[in-house]
């Protein structure tokens, strides 16, 4: 079962940096990907970017709704205006607004494709009108919140990784399925680990 990287913490990202590229070696920030837009959730008035990504909408950021079993990196408040809540696996189920809802790891895979494959077409239209030679870059929208470990309620890895739950468990009904990167590298891959476990949550639109 994986757990969390055991490693220092890792200093939070500046707010203009929140917004992290997956596979820019350097860390550079990116804004949200082209076909941007935004929704309000009307549970507390929060505004949220979304972007399209194939034939589907997603939030370009982790969802920040107060409910049972979810937590504020460290219990601080600015974290989760910064990086949104983390949630075991039972409360993400509920905390998309309505209309929303928690991805499977299979739309994970298609979201992380399109956004991939958008790019890729963009880069070789640059390049071929001469505005920039391809640099390889992608611009996945990657919010590096880190984690809550259940033994004691540790927290982990902020500024360093991203976790998100899908909606799905494991046939054991101990774990869950999430999908996680880290800080620099291009792979967005899948695991499982124990529920209670605390996650940031992606919504996509029903």
């Amino acid at each position: 079962m994986n757990k969390f990287t055991r490693q220092r913490r890792m200093p939070p990202i500046a707010a203009a940096a929140i917004v992290a590229a997956v596979c820019l070696s350097d860390g550079a920030a990116q804004t949200a990907a082209s076909g941007s837009g935004a929704f309000t959730d009307k549970r507390d008035g929060r505004t949220y970017e979304t972007m399209k990504a194939g034939a589907k909408t997603w939030m370009a950021e982790n969802i920040n709704i107060e409910t049972g079993n979810s937590w504020c990196y460290d219990g601080d408040s600015s974290n989760c205006n910064a990086y949104g809540r983390l949630y075991d696996w039972e409360a993400a189920k509920t905390a998309c607004p309505p209309g929303w809802r928690l991805p499977t790891l299979k739309e994970w895979s298609l979201f992380v494709k399109a956004v991939s494959d958008k790019d890729a077409a963009e880069r070789r239209a640059r390049a071929a009108s001469g505005l920039y030679e391809d640099g390889g870059e992608r611009r996945l929208p990657v919010i590096l919140g880190g984690g809550r470990y259940r033994v004691g309620g540790e927290y982990s890895n902020i500024g360093g990784y991203s976790y998100w739950w899908a909606a799905a468990e494991k046939s054991n009904q101990y774990a869950a399925y999430y999908r996680y990167v880290n800080y620099g590298n291009e792979n967005v891959a899948d695991s499982f680990d124990i529920r209670e476990y605390g996650f940031s949550v992606r919504c996509l639109m029903n």
